[in-house]
């Protein structure tokens, strides 16, 4: 699997469930509490018609799966990719892009910059950072910002925050982020930046991966929001698919998975009742569809560079 020279593990050398304790907010917490506590919180206190409570789901679902298997060092290519797939599933248009970073102390002033602008290969590492965008409803998401210091030391999760406006001038002039006492600041690089970063080898020999990865974690988001919100609250969700997903969900028997996240036992099918990823579940044909997944763009016409 591609990896970034960027990252850094989290965790201490040990097994892979350990995580180490942190300060929130002067009490001491584990890591691995905070990951599992996020989605949770973020499920609660998110209103439906809040298109963030959706969008929200499949990062925090993703660095809790990170924390629990050891959050190896050079995730960033690998998650980007995986959460594409996983937006792509709900129906959202996401973007994998490299990025740069700078963070600024709001305390302090004090600045660190992180990602480079013209990322180059060294076998199976990438020197330097991506995120994934989502130009319709102006989304940047990076779910692995907090294993760049200075962040690492406070763990503040993963960044889901939208941006000034939707389209392509907001994600390369991001507007400053706010994020746990810091000032983020990104910049996307050039559309021809990303495809050169992202057409490579590695990544295509595991695009099936990717994809398939993408349904669990969108199978789970959907199994998280079924469970959390009642019919009621569902009616009030902004986004069709989501909706007319968990809606579907309702009627199966959602199973949890530690490996895939959440399989569907639909009883309507009669015998062939078998455990169905996220993309098996029947859907009316009213439904709108998944959008499809392009992991590495190659058409310089659809885009402005």
């Amino acid at each position: 699997m591609p990896k970034s020279r960027e990252r850094k593990p989290r965790h201490r050398t040990g097994t892979p469930s350990e995580s180490r304790d942190i300060s929130s907010r002067g009490v001491l917490r584990s890591t691995a509490d905070l990951a599992d506590h996020r989605p949770r919180l973020h499920l609660r206190r998110t209103d439906p018609a809040d298109i963030r409570l959706v969008i929200g789901v499949p990062p925090l679902f993703v660095d809790l799966r990170a924390e629990q298997m050891g959050a190896p060092a050079g995730r960033c290519v690998d998650d980007c990719l995986t959460l594409a797939c996983a937006y792509a599933q709900l129906g959202f248009v996401a973007q994998v892009r490299v990025a740069q970073l700078e963070i600024v102390e709001e305390r302090t002033g004090q600045t660190w910059s992180h990602g480079a602008a013209t990322p180059r290969w060294d076998n199976d590492l990438l020197d330097g950072h991506t995120v994934v965008w989502l130009p319709d409803v102006g989304y940047l998401v990076d779910v692995t910002a907090d294993q760049f210091p200075p962040l690492d030391a406070r763990y503040a999760g993963p960044v889901i925050a939208p941006l000034s406006a939707p389209g392509e001038a907001a994600a390369r002039f991001a507007a400053p982020i706010g994020h746990g006492g810091f000032v983020l600041r990104y910049k996307l690089a050039p559309w021809h930046v990303t495809r050169a970063a992202l057409d490579h080898p590695l990544i295509r020999d595991d695009e099936a991966a990717y994809r398939q990865r993408g349904i669990n974690v969108a199978g789970a988001t959907i199994g998280l929001l079924t469970n959390a919100l009642t019919p009621r609250r569902t009616r009030v969700l902004t986004h069709d698919r989501s909706a007319a997903l968990i809606t579907a969900a309702r009627q199966t028997t959602v199973v949890d998975d530690p490996l895939l996240g959440a399989r569907f036992r639909c009883s309507s099918l009669g015998e062939d009742s078998r455990l169905l990823a996220l993309d098996e579940i029947p859907l009316p044909d009213t439904v709108p569809p998944a959008v499809p997944i392009l992991l590495w763009p190659t058409d310089p016409s659809s885009t402005t560079s």
